[in-house]
């Protein structure tokens, strides 16, 4: 599972089904994930697909960053957007000496519709493991079968 638990929002994205790529390649398996999205008061919940290589560029990226901060180097600003539309995540340093980050998030249950959920918040660099860890456990799911 991946989440994102920030103060008052947590994002969270379970591994529900995979669809095996027909010509057997497995980074372009589609897998099946419940986002979830909260914050007091307000919650949306969507099933939506995506592939085995988005989460894989999402944590080269997050990794990238950690690795940055720790080295004392300025980190490049991680923008993700999936290719279905449904979730984009923008994080930016805002303070290198701290290590916070500025998440952006927008969640679309339904990319056409103009209904998007979205918002900003704080975190810690601290969280960048767990979350790359998080992306890595997506991406393998289905894998063993």
């Amino acid at each position: 599972m991946f989440e994102i638990p920030a103060g008052d929002f947590v994002l969270t994205m379970t591994p529900v089904t995979y669809v095996a790529d027909e010509e057997n390649d497995r980074r372009r398996d589609w897998i099946t994930v419940r986002m979830t999205a909260e914050v007091p008061g307000i919650r949306t919940e969507k099933e939506w697909m995506l592939m085995r290589v988005e989460f894989d560029a999402l944590r080269q990226r997050l990794d990238a960053m950690h690795e940055a901060i720790a080295a004392g180097r300025a980190p490049a600003e991680v923008s993700f957007q999936a290719m279905e539309g449904v979730l984009e995540l923008g994080l930016r340093v805002v303070d290198p000496r701290l290590g916070s980050i500025h998440l952006d998030f927008v969640i679309r249950p339904k990319p056409a519709s103009g209904f998007r959920f979205s918002g900003a918040t704080v975190i810690d660099q601290s969280f960048l493991p767990g979350l790359a860890l998080g992306l890595e456990t997506l991406a393998s799911f289905g894998l063993d079968a």
